[in-house]
């Protein structure tokens, strides 16, 4: 996978994925999930794998690339 993801783009998606799990996880023991909180969950654990990988598929199919220098 090309690497396509830039600093800022990282950090943004660090924290809206870690934010999206945490409403997950806050609402969790309520019983109050349903289709929102799976694809809110499912949603965060992308933006998160993104970040780490430094790749985003939807990124390269668009010709997108925040990286600096390439």
């Amino acid at each position: 996978m090309i690497k396509n993801i830039g600093q800022i783009d990282t950090w943004i998606r660090v924290v809206v994925g870690a934010l999206l799990m945490l409403y997950v996880a806050r609402d969790f023991g309520n019983g109050t999930g349903g289709w929102f909180h799976i694809l809110a969950l499912f949603l965060g654990m992308i933006l998160i794998g993104t970040a780490i990988v430094g790749g985003c598929y939807l990124y390269e199919l668009l010709s997108i690339n925040t990286r600096k220098g390439n």
